[in-house]
């Protein structure tokens, strides 16, 4: 949305007319010269620098100590594993519930809602880290619940702030393999350190909720701007219906069910193969992520047809099914790393997958995020399905098979759901 005149930090208002109806746009965010340019850039690749940092070292942590947790309590690892998938469903259905909310919240300044979607992740690790030790007297149910209901409402506030400030100061995302080794050495520091230390896991959400507030200072070098989301609430849910917008909201609903099965369920798995170490764990997600930097470069030059590309990508899900050692796992998870295109929204860097692909800002950043939440609540609610009534392997399995014919689909789909042909 945010336009050219904007950029220089010209008073601008913009009209068009999308669907019959007038659209009006106002941005004021003030003078910025060439110099307040540059700080402004650095200072949002500085935020998100600290923000990867932070998400790679508790990102899938988090949910493994509540793998953890609900063993303890339940007995059975299909239970507990289950459990996790419902929690991490119900922050998908909070995701989805709250985004065209908080997508409105941009006319009172984007980047203000850019700060409180960082500092509610914070508080989500402050609570989840409260109640694995039983801190300032938070049990458990109110723990999950909490990191549960803060997790969805970050994911709701932070990605539409994050896509606009993003296009406004031209920012690209561009591979900086320095920055990239750091962030992957991450997991590997955060296993080790955990190691049989009880108190470990909430010192590392502790850590990385200081990590994430840090990241708010650099903030600062950005002025505050203002946009018009240009749907109601329930507005946005019916244009997710709409013919136009189909191939792209079935591109998001697929990406979904890929992002929960790499980022949660088989964490998860490689936790329970590795015989529930932390520190192989970690080591396991680092030798994954340095591997990756050269293979993605030469995977972009083997992929050539759709078909080929989608069988390296479906392939790379069936493997998942049969390796059983640390080695055999890195050495898929590199394979897999053949197979991801270069609009990807999975950041397996940060263990995290975006709704912005630098593309499309505001309305269609509400559907992407909207879409890819249904489609991980989809592949969990599934999973933890098969995993109680069946058994635990059927249901890792399943969301294997969901995700590798996902892959496939979503490579011959990739170029209906270009945001550009909207």
């Amino acid at each position: 949305m945010c336009q050219t005149l904007c950029r220089v930090g010209i008073l601008t208002e913009l009209s068009t007319r999308e669907d019959g109806v007038l659209v009006q746009m106002r941005h004021n965010s003030g003078i910025m010269s060439a110099s307040d340019s540059i700080r402004a850039q650095a200072g949002l690749g500085a935020h998100r620098f600290l923000m990867r940092a932070a998400l790679a070292a508790s990102g899938s942590f988090a949910w493994v100590f509540a793998f953890v947790l609900f063993t303890q309590l339940d007995g059975t690892a299909a239970s507990a594993f289950a459990r996790v998938l419902l929690l991490y469903a119900l922050v998908q259905v909070i995701t989805t519930l709250a985004t065209p909310y908080f997508a409105a919240r941009v006319r009172h300044g984007v980047r203000r809602l850019l700060i409180w979607g960082t500092v509610v992740l914070s508080i989500a690790l402050t609570i989840w880290g409260a109640a694995l030790t039983r801190y300032f007297g938070v049990s458990i149910s109110i723990g999950v619940v909490g990191f549960a209901v803060a997790l969805g409402l970050y994911r709701a506030m932070y990605w539409i702030p994050y896509a606009v400030e993003k296009e406004r100061l031209a920012v690209h995302s561009v591979r900086n393999v320095p920055i990239e080794l750091f962030i992957a050495f991450m997991p590997a520091i955060a296993g080790v350190s955990i190691g049989q230390d009880p108190l470990a896991p909430a010192s590392l959400m502790f850590g990385m909720a200081s990590v994430l507030l840090v990241s708010l200072l650099p903030l600062m070098h950005i002025k505050e701007t203002y946009e018009r989301y240009i749907w109601k609430y329930r507005q946005t849910f019916g244009e997710l219906m709409e013919k136009r917008y189909r191939p792209f909201v079935v591109s998001g609903v697929l990406d979904g069910i890929q992002g929960a099965s790499l980022l949660l369920i088989w964490p998860l798995a490689i936790f329970m193969l590795v015989g529930h170490s932390y520190a192989v764990l970690g080591l396991v997600l680092t030798a994954t992520l340095l591997l990756s930097i050269p293979v993605r470069a030469l995977g972009t030059r083997i992929h050539g047809s759709s078909s080929v590309h989608a069988a390296f990508a479906a392939s790379s899900w069936v493997l998942r099914l049969i390796v059983a050692t640390p080695v055999g796992i890195v050495l898929v998870d590199t394979y897999s790393s053949l197979a991801l295109p270069r609009n990807q929204s999975l950041d397996r860097y940060a263990l995290e997958q975006a709704a912005d692909n630098g593309t499309y800002v505001d309305e269609l950043t509400a559907l992407k995020e909207i879409s890819l939440a249904i489609g991980r609540l989809f592949l969990c609610v599934c999973a933890a399905a098969i995993s109680t009534l069946i058994s635990l392997p059927v249901g890792i399995m399943s969301a294997f098979l969901m995700a590798g014919l996902a892959a496939a689909y979503s490579i011959f789909l990739a170029k209906k759901a270009d945001p550009a042909t909207f």
